[in-house]
């Protein structure tokens, strides 16, 4: 079960939800959700894939999450509190909250805020701030407790047929090792993804994505499948109004491994 919620309306422009959600961290979590063919790629940046994917911050969390709205004449601003149970640093990845089997795995306390600018006028250009702090029990050997440190923004700006979108962030890694000793350190991530939409039908882009300062990083050793680096081409064709096809040509690098690849996807959004 990737989300389940309550939600409640407490005035005009504000909401509160009570149970498994997107985090807030950078846009594409409550932009796309889980929804392939609402992203114009085919995968998502590598720091927000979701868990089981090789993501390396949290992608789910379980808990409250605020959202508040406020309106203007030509801008609307959008505000987000999460507070919740973030994942936990198994062999390989990290394991969000299941709320199918509630008491298994050890969660702990997960803390997101994000701010962001929206201009009525042009609805594709929108700017946000995020922060987020998370402490992430280990069931690893050797490793007793992770703790996130995130900072970022991230920015879209259009103009005619052109979009680019674009994230910074810094994340800092603190682990307590079983001998006593702290593992503390940072490292930072980037994306920079222009499109092109020649016509209705089809749209061009791609993506190149970069961790800088991460070679010898204790925490992102522990998931070998994280996108370090990668730069990609492809092409978005909108067969329809409920359906597109993607084809993506890629090079990749992961930790100890680098390798090309190339994507077909169909996709599609049920009526």
């Amino acid at each position: 079960m990737e989300r389940l919620a309550l939600g409640w309306v407490l005035g005009e422009d504000t909401r509160l939800w009570l149970g498994r959600y997107h985090t807030a961290l950078d846009q594409w979590n409550r932009k796309h959700h889980h929804g392939a063919y609402l992203q114009t790629t085919i995968y998502r940046p590598g720091i927000i894939e979701f868990e089981e994917d090789g993501g390396v911050i949290p992608a789910h969390a379980t808990g409250i999450s605020l959202q508040k709205t406020r309106h203007s004449a030509k801008h609307m601003t959008y505000f987000t509190l999460d507070i919740g149970l973030g994942p936990e640093l198994t062999p390989g990845r990290l394991q969000a909250v299941d709320i199918l089997k509630p008491g298994e795995g050890d969660h702990q306390l997960l803390a997101t805020l994000a701010l962001s600018h929206h201009a009525i006028d042009t609805p594709f250009d929108d700017s946000g701030l995020f922060v987020g702090y998370v402490m992430i029990p280990s069931s690893i050997n050797g490793i007793e407790q992770a703790q996130l440190n995130v900072v970022g923004a991230y920015s879209n700006y259009s103009h005619d047929r052109w979009l680019l979108r674009g994230s910074l962030m810094r994340i800092g890694t603190e682990l307590d090792l079983s001998n006593g000793d702290k593992a503390e350190d940072a490292f930072f991530y980037a994306y920079l993804q222009p499109e092109y939409r020649q016509q209705i039908d089809w749209t061009f882009y791609g993506r190149v994505e970069i961790t800088e300062w991460a070679a010898n990083n204790l925490y992102l050793q522990q998931i070998p499948e994280y996108v370090r680096q990668r730069s990609l081409i492809g092409a978005r064709y909108q067969l329809d109004q409920t359906q597109a096809l993607k084809f993506e040509l890629a090079n990749l690098d992961q930790f100890g491994q680098r390798y090309s690849q190339a994507t077909l996807q169909w996709s599609a959004a049920l009526p």
